[in-house]
């Protein structure tokens, strides 16, 4: 293991993956935990939190994000960090940097302590098999921060993992990572259902191999959960269950279940770029972008219209004329508008 530092706070840990590998730390992920700390303190501001929370990490590895949070954000009084593997990296950890927080060393899957205001998930692969005991651990108004890294289930490539894993239809689309975003959405609120909790989506971040989400837990209520067409060969794409596609007459592909209503809650995106902004922060514009996201569960890509087409690929400023530009993609859009309304719009004079 290494000495490692990040923003002023000394651990070790493994930096690379390895067979002896024991805590690993991510450093491609350190402005991704930044950001985690400001979105705490901006929720926080807003009485989405309180302070004085206590928090828990239910996979720590080396504590560093749990470690993060409890020192940077002022809101926490108190911060658990678990780990079956890891329990003496972090016990390390702590104490290199003058800590007395509580460590546990267990099953992260039947870890059941207490009631907590934030609960982190950051697992390798699906969170799933860990949100059960992260819900029991939970009350009214708990903040979720869940990781999901098997994006090829979540993402199109492995329908059968998909199956397995989110209970979802998946196809390889245009827009993979928005369709895993919902599912993931819908699973989230499918185990939360169980116990008698909805969820209310505040922000999310797609970035290489993961896919990170932010929620807060609230009364169940029914959420609009269902299934999109797609086209196998065009970019058309429907809410309406179809077998044939009515621009170019191929086969249409049913994907889901998945969460359809908004990924986001605009006051605290809106926020949240404001302060990315003005910091010069690198994700200052995807947050940007995401707060202005209409609640579509796809986007076109200017791309794959011109593919379609047979034609010179289009500025995506044109297309900007009846839409809202996505994090997701630089050459994602996002409309209310069909895909032959697109083609009509584009084309006509």
């Amino acid at each position: 293991m290494k000495e490692i530092e990040e923003n002023g706070i000394k651990i070790i840990g493994d930096d690379v993956i390895t067979k002896k590998s024991n805590a690993f730390y991510n450093k491609d992920r350190a402005n991704e935990r930044t950001l985690n700390v400001q979105l705490i303190k901006l929720l926080a501001s807003k009485n989405l939190i309180k302070y004085g929370s206590i928090g828990l990490d239910l996979l720590s590895a080396t504590g560093i994000r749990g470690i993060r949070l409890f020192l940077e954000s002022g809101v926490f009084n108190d911060f658990i960090l678990n780990d079956i593997k890891t329990s003496k990296v972090i016990e390390h950890n702590l104490k290199i940097n003058n800590l007395n927080l509580k460590v546990e060393s267990k099953d992260a899957r039947k870890l059941i302590i207490g009631k907590f205001d934030y609960i982190d998930i950051d697992p390798f692969g699906s969170p799933l098999s860990y949100l059960s005991a992260a819900i029991l651990n939970s009350k009214l108004g708990t903040i979720l921060g869940i990781t999901a890294t098997d994006t090829a289930a979540l993402y199109g490539s492995a329908p059968k993992a998909a199956i397995r894993k989110y209970f979802a239809q998946t196809l390889k689309t245009s827009y993979y990572n928005e369709e895993g975003l919902r599912i993931l959405l819908y699973n989230i609120e499918r185990i939360a259902n169980i116990y008698n909790f909805s969820v209310e989506p505040i922000c999310y971040l797609v970035e290489k191999h993961y896919l990170r989400v932010y929620v807060r837990l609230t009364k169940y209520r029914r959420k609009e959960i269902g299934y999109i067409y797609q086209c196998i060969n065009c970019p058309n794409r429907s809410f309406e269950e179809c077998k044939k596609c009515d621009v170019c007459g191929g086969e249409m592909k049913r994907i889901g279940p998945l969460w359809l209503e908004t990924t986001i809650n605009k006051d605290i995106t809106r926020n949240l770029s404001n302060y990315l902004v003005s910091e010069n922060y690198p994700y200052s514009t995807y947050f940007l972008k995401e707060q202005n996201e209409i609640a579509i569960p796809w986007y076109f890509t200017t791309d794959e219209i011109a593919k379609y087409e047979k034609k010179p690929e289009k500025k995506l400023t044109l297309y900007l004329k009846f839409g809202n530009p996505t994090p997701l993609n630089p050459k994602g859009f996002k409309t209310t508008l069909s895909f032959k309304e697109i083609l009509s719009l584009t084309n006509s004079g």
